[in-house]
């Protein structure tokens, strides 16, 4: 899988990654306001893991490496939900600081959303992010998500709670 964006990449994962995934998944201000199971601080032995499992996913892949030039300085990725939820998956994303706040991640979501509505058979992606991420916001509007609700004192990081902030996109919409 490869989507071009106006100055990014979006691609499988491949063996090398891990070198650049190090340098910018390993910053805290990267981290704040992802799951905790995104590793901080962010080792080597993370970035070899995460490549290695990567390389194992059955096509279509649902996580993709956002690259700039050779180097991965993002991820996206999607969690296909089961039982009711069947028709759902659940979407994140990060990147890496120095490109924040040039559309990067507007645009990569834009065409990843399209990639999975093409490629799965899911009506609904989901984005819960943490209320005082606004940044976080503004990408998910910009990239025609709708807000759809507030779950208050959901999240729990760093010994504090947050609101978690519910926005999804259709496939009719």
């Amino acid at each position: 899988m490869e989507l071009n964006g106006s100055c990014f990449k979006l691609r499988s994962w491949k063996n090398g990654d891990e070198v650049s995934l190090l340098k910018y998944a390993d910053n805290p201000n990267v981290t704040r306001y992802l799951e905790n199971r995104f590793p901080s601080p962010y080792t080597a032995a993370d970035a070899a893991e995460w490549v290695n499992a990567q390389l194992l996913q059955p096509k279509p892949i649902t996580n993709a490496a956002l690259t700039v030039g050779d180097e991965v300085v993002g991820g996206i990725g999607i969690t296909l939900l089961t039982d009711i939820y069947c028709k759902n998956a659940r979407i994140g994303y990060w990147l890496g600081e120095p490109f924040w706040g040039k559309g990067i991640m507007t645009e990569a979501l834009a065409l990843f959303t399209n990639y999975i509505f093409d490629e799965f058979d899911v009506e609904r992606l989901v984005a819960g992010i943490f209320a005082s991420n606004p940044a976080s916001a503004k990408v998910l509007l910009k990239a025609g998500y709708q807000q759809e609700g507030i779950f208050k004192k959901a999240l729990y990081k760093n010994g504090l709670y947050d609101d978690e902030l519910i926005f999804a996109k259709s496939q009719s919409n």
